[in-house]
């Protein structure tokens, strides 16, 4: 079986965020961990450290690169430079968790 790739810069974009995957070790209640991984620079792909995000209860956080680290809010960030999840919360408790990685 041959695979056509029309859109390579999508696969670039999934295989860089691909990485930041979520860490079940260090996520509870509103506390979202993530794996390391790399996101690409200007120039160069740039490390980006194993972490943690606190969510905001009884909505929906989005979870994003910006300027080479990880940012989290509870609007559609206008300037980013990777959408990583969208995580809803209620109740001090993570409800959902859509991987949106390499997507857009």
């Amino acid at each position: 079986m041959v695979m056509r790739i029309k859109n390579t810069s999508a696969v670039l974009d999934s295989h860089i965020s691909s990485q930041l995957k979520l860490d079940a070790s260090t996520t509870t209640g509103l506390t979202f961990g993530y794996k390391a991984g790399y996101a690409q620079g200007d120039s160069a792909n740039n490390l980006i450290a194993a972490g943690t995000v606190t969510l905001t209860d009884n909505t929906i956080n989005y979870i994003y690169i910006k300027n080479l680290d990880i940012a989290s809010s509870t609007t559609v960030p206008t300037t980013f430079d990777d959408m990583l999840y969208r995580v809803t919360t209620a109740s001090g408790a993570i409800t959902v968790i859509e991987d949106l990685r390499g997507i857009g």
